[in-house]
């Protein structure tokens, strides 16, 4: 059973380092849903940023 007094990891710390690419993958399948729902740009990059798949003052990106 798990210490409850130690954190949990992140989660991209669960991912083994060769599912680098899968991550990248779902990060972009994630970010391209938000897309596909959002009012305007402003209303998706906001929600990106919320859900960390862009960074305040990023530049506009393909999906974005």
């Amino acid at each position: 059973m798990r210490e409850l007094t130690t954190p949990l990891p992140a989660a991209p710390e669960l991912l083994e380092p060769e599912d680098a690419g899968r991550r990248e993958a779902i990060r972009r399948k994630a970010a391209l849903a938000v897309a596909a729902r959002a009012d305007d740009a402003q209303d998706c990059a906001r929600l990106l940023e919320m859900l960390g798949l862009r960074t305040p003052g990023e530049g506009r990106s393909e999906v974005a």
